[in-house]
């Protein structure tokens, strides 16, 4: 790990977003994230200098999943069954599916169960990227990112 890395708390190779502008550290050199789309060398002093005062302001962006043909599959018949959402409730192994967005039940690290959204529940480890930090998913928008790639 690079000491940039350490002194602002980013992972090496890891995308970052500091004021609306898009980040890596590879090593000793920074990358940032141009409007077109490319990655290039180097950051502004100034904007340094503003991320070390401003620490609090770097945001870690989610690395992206990569879903494998099974997993693919598995979400497409969730969606066809009418279920496009899943949630996890904290340190439970099964992923719950709904047909509309969960709310947060009144309990804590809980997802609302009611007779109208939810309708079921996997134990399988195909749905392993589904967690209670990042619940509620939508399933069609991991299968719109995968067909991208």
């Amino acid at each position: 790990m690079s000491r940039l890395s350490e002194i602002l708390g980013v992972p090496e190779g890891r995308e970052f977003k500091f004021k609306n502008c898009i980040y890596r550290i590879n090593g000793n050199r920074r990358y940032y994230f141009s409007s077109k789309g490319e990655w290039k060398t180097g950051v502004v002093e100034d904007e340094l200098v503003d991320m070390l005062d401003h620490p609090e302001l770097i945001e870690l962006i989610p690395e992206k999943l990569k879903l494998t043909e099974q997993q693919i599959t598995a979400i497409k018949g969730r969606i066809a069954e009418g279920t496009p959402w899943a949630a996890r409730n904290e340190n439970c192994l099964e992923v719950n599916f709904y047909s509309d967005r969960p709310i947060k039940d009144n309990l804590p690290n809980r997802w609302g169960i009611s007779n109208i959204h939810y309708r079921g529940y996997s134990v399988s480890e195909l749905f392993n990227f589904v967690t209670f930090e990042n619940s509620p998913v939508y399933l069609p928008e991991l299968i719109e990112e995968s067909e991208k790639e």
